[in-house]
């Protein structure tokens, strides 16, 4: 027996086919035979509706209850059941023949429907605990703490492609590169430029091992993990913060954790001349990355499996001042 929170109002479909009302609140789903289910509120009040047999790829000992976007204006609610199957209640009605071949939680595109649209608007209990849903996922993301100094970037093991995230300016207008008023307040890397990572001048990195596992079996299927880090520019007032996503690739042999060495989590932009004296673009970088108030600055791991998401998680990166002890990578 699981339960869902909703904090705005869901329609689904009574078995009579008419439109039902979810209204916010706590209610516990259950299965109400092979073809409907059963929402019941905290006062007692039941509502039962519609449901689509489909399948999931979970291990579970007790029944669990999800409720999910599967796509813009498409609001699910359903119960995944020991064994692999699921009951799913919203969405277009299907017939018979068609629903009883459908896997709407087959692997991988049960994770990859969770999280499509806005999630963050749903939750689930499990037990005692509440858990936002785009936190739940179905595997783990564990990176190594003890990421390394600042050193020229390489080509970074199973390294695949490198985009921008963000990139923030100074304000058109504002002090700029030829003095006060010249800012163009245009970033000179739009969101979605691709980016190279190889031994090219100018550029400093820290990495950190990266193991992750999913729920199901990983054999032979494309195992990818994306990294959005930040990427601090030393020397160039154009730029005022930018973060990139860099994506890594296995394709594993065996069942089992899959290790992604070498993952880049902060990036230095630097001059390619000399340093100014008594320092070094390592100690510029960590600097540009050291925050007085203690936060270390974001880092998102995003794992999917055949191109479906199946976990994220966010994490800091806490450099220390120029000389102070080494960086580390923890929770945020």
């Amino acid at each position: 027996m699981e339960f869902v929170g909703f904090d705005e109002t869901v329609s689904l479909t009574a078995h009579d086919g008419k439109v039902v009302r979810i209204e916010p609140g706590l209610y516990r789903v259950e299965a109400a035979g092979d073809s409907q289910v059963a929402l019941t509120r905290e006062d007692g009040t039941a509502t039962l509706v519609e449901a689509a047999p489909g399948g999931h790829p979970l291990a579970l000992e007790v029944p669990l209850a999800v409720a999910f976007d599967a796509g813009k204006g498409d609001r699910r609610v359903a119960v995944l059941l020991p064994g692999g199957r699921a009951l799913v209640a919203g969405g277009a009605p299907v017939s018979p023949s068609e629903a009883a071949g459908q896997r709407l939680f087959g692997t991988p595109g049960f994770a990859g429907a969770v999280l499509h649209y806005d999630l963050p608007t749903y939750m689930i209990r499990r037990s005692d605990l509440w858990t936002p849903l785009h936190k739940f996922g179905f595997g783990t993301i564990e990176p190594g703490t003890a990421p390394t100094p600042f050193a020229p970037m390489t080509f970074p093991p199973n390294w695949v492609s490198a985009t921008v995230v963000t990139c923030y300016v100074p304000p058109a207008g504002s002090y700029g590169p030829g003095g006060p008023g010249t800012a163009s307040g245009v970033p000179p890397f739009p969101p979605g430029t691709a980016v190279r990572r190889g031994p090219y001048p100018g550029y400093l990195v820290s990495t950190t091992p990266v193991r992750v596992t999913c729920s199901g079996g990983v054999a032979g299927k494309v195992v990818e993990l994306r990294v959005t880090a930040h990427v601090a520019t030393v020397g160039d007032p154009t730029i005022l913060s930018m973060t990139w996503e860099d994506v890594y690739r296995i394709v594993p042999a065996a069942n089992g954790p899959v290790d992604f060495p070498g993952v880049i989590v902060a990036t230095g932009r630097v001059p390619v001349g000399p340093p100014p004296p008594g320092t070094t673009w390592a100690a510029k970088v960590q600097a540009m990355l050291t925050s007085s108030t203690g936060y270390g600055v974001p880092i998102v791991f995003d794992l999917y499996v055949n191109g479906a998401w199946v976990q994220t998680r966010q994490m800091g990166y806490y450099a220390s001042y120029p000389g102070g002890p080494p960086p580390v990578i923890a929770d945020k």
